[in-house]
């Protein structure tokens, strides 16, 4: 115990001094501080910057976007060996939002034809229940209503 209290006494005496193992050579330079009181304050005296809006493009003509949008498209649902029948009618039920007794009646004529009629939309419309069914691992095309059999 005595021994103990010697070794902290001594650790103590080095630890006082004015330099020690743990104290840096050199100083290091301070932060220069601002006449601002707070951070705020230094948002508030920040120069403002203006950004620039950049037009939005499309990748359509004008003319090749009305035509889109006022063209009618069909959704047509290809059968799989993939997906079971139950998770194409719920696909089409959730995704399209038809009915469950339309879901099913679509998925049974994609099954036994190879392919089934699901809807005619605009193509923005039938673009996006594409890409909705895609993501559940079911194939379907938009195709133009005019020329359709």
């Amino acid at each position: 115990m005595v021994r103990t209290l010697n070794i902290i006494s001594v650790a103590a005496a080095v630890m006082s001094g004015s330099t020690s193992a743990f104290s840096p050579v050199t100083s290091l330079p301070q932060a220069v501080r601002t006449s601002a009181s707070s951070p705020l304050q230094l948002v508030a005296d920040a120069p403002l910057i203006e950004i620039e809006r950049v037009e939005e493009t499309s990748f359509y003509t004008d003319s090749e976007e009305d035509m889109l949008s006022s063209e009618r498209w069909h959704l047509i649902l290809h059968n799989d060996k993939q997906n079971t029948k139950e998770w194409v009618a719920h696909a089409l039920h959730f995704v399209v939002g038809l009915s469950e007794e339309q879901a099913y009646h679509i998925m049974q004529s994609a099954h036994k034809n190879g392919k089934a009629f699901v809807g005619t939309y605009v193509y923005d419309v039938a673009e996006c229940y594409q890409q909705g069914m895609g993501k559940n691992g079911i194939k379907c095309d938009v195709i133009p209503a005019e020329g359709f059999q």
